[in-house]
């Protein structure tokens, strides 16, 4: 099939495109939270009266997102080593300031329902991300999508570095398949699939990492009408698995970043934007029992309900700055140099290598 040609010079613009659609998405869960989950957590606490039932998806958008960025990453790494090595430098560090002011926090404020079950094994096993295959508790709830990512990036690497490229996306479809086939299954026989299966085999969500897969290569390679039949697939799988909400989300987020394919949508380019795509990593991990907490001890205090979610609301996008341009941006850096470093230091050996050869 004809591809649709994608314009080279645009592609840094979009990336930092997609970089604000994170920050999209991470204000929606935000928002999702003050709001709406609010109300479900504290039902007898003074209320806004405004929901956000929508932003329930922003995780969805997060995850569409991770299936693009991720092949981009692993494009630029010569080895799975490599590839672990900046995934953790990424993730782990701000993920530790994360969880230790989360439970700091939790236990400093002591909100009803938050502290309960947290001790400190609970705080050090949190530590290392894959707690929840041990059915260790979270220290914050939205801590849940961690295991799935974990369980992504190991199926991603594997997906990039042994398997054909020119299978890769038929085989993402053979599995979405199979996951569907499976949940359908369970559902008709009354069976439960086993927690840690479903998550590691990311079989809630296989089929939003393999849009974001897809579409990481209608970037490289252009849009086909089988690459589009994928991600109607997709979308269509999505919303059998969690409802017409959520397919509607996914086919929004799907266009959005055609669209951002396209270069079109330049209005991401701003810089509340941009600022909002850097800390979402932060934000997101920071804003929900800090939020409940601070909102519940507010409204006890008189004060109003918009108000005390507005102050959350700031008071987590602080936070959440000083972890991304604290922790998180100086690491980054310090692990880009040493990369670079390694490369230059690498490359007359390279040279000569393939002068010896050659000779």
């Amino acid at each position: 099939m004809t591809a649709v040609s994608v314009k080279r010079e645009a592609q840094p613009v979009r990336l930092t495109q997609l970089d604000a659609l994170r920050g999209v998405a991470a204000l929606m869960v935000v928002f999702f939270h003050y709001t709406s989950r609010f109300a479900e957590v504290y039902p007898h606490q003074p209320q806004s009266g405004l929901r956000f039932d929508i932003g329930e998806f922003g995780v969805d958008f997060f995850f569409i997102l991770s299936g693009f960025v991720i092949f981009l990453s692993l494009q630029r790494c010569s080895s799975v080593w490599e590839f672990a090595r900046l995934r953790f430098w990424r993730l782990f560090p701000v993920y530790w300031a994360a969880v230790l002011f989360s439970a700091a926090m939790i236990w400093l404020l002591d909100a009803p329902g938050q502290a309960e079950g947290l001790d400190v094994p609970v705080v050090v096993l949190n530590l290392a991300m894959v707690h929840q295959f041990f059915y260790v508790p979270n220290v914050d709830g939205v801590y849940w999508t961690l295991a799935y990512e974990f369980a992504f990036y190991v199926w991603a690497a594997c997906l990039y570095f042994i398997v054909p490229k020119r299978f890769t996306e038929w085989l993402l479809v053979a599995y979405v398949a199979l996951a569907a086939g499976l949940t359908l299954f369970a559902r008709q026989r009354g069976v439960e699939v086993p927690y840690r299966l479903t998550m590691a085999l990311m079989l809630d969500y296989a089929q939003l990492f393999s849009a974001g897969i897809v579409l990481y290569h209608v970037r490289s390679a252009g849009l086909t009408w089988t690459r589009g039949a994928m991600l109607v697939f997709f979308v269509l799988v999505e919303g059998y698995m969690h409802g017409l909400s959520a397919m509607i989300v996914t086919t929004l987020v799907v266009l959005m970043i055609l669209e951002v394919l396209r270069g079109r949508l330049r209005w991401l380019n701003t810089p509340v934007m941009l600022f909002f795509g850097a800390i979402s990593y932060s934000l997101y991990l920071v804003h929900q029992s800090f939020g409940h907490s601070l909102m519940f001890h507010l409204g006890n205090a008189g004060v109003p309900a918009p108000l005390a979610a507005l102050l959350a609301l700031v008071l987590s996008i602080a936070v959440a700055a000083c972890l991304t341009y604290l922790i998180e941006r100086p690491v980054l850096r310090r692990v880009r140099r040493g990369r670079n470093a390694g490369r230059t230091r690498q490359a007359p050996r390279r040279v000569i290598r393939r002068f010896a050869s050659e000779s």
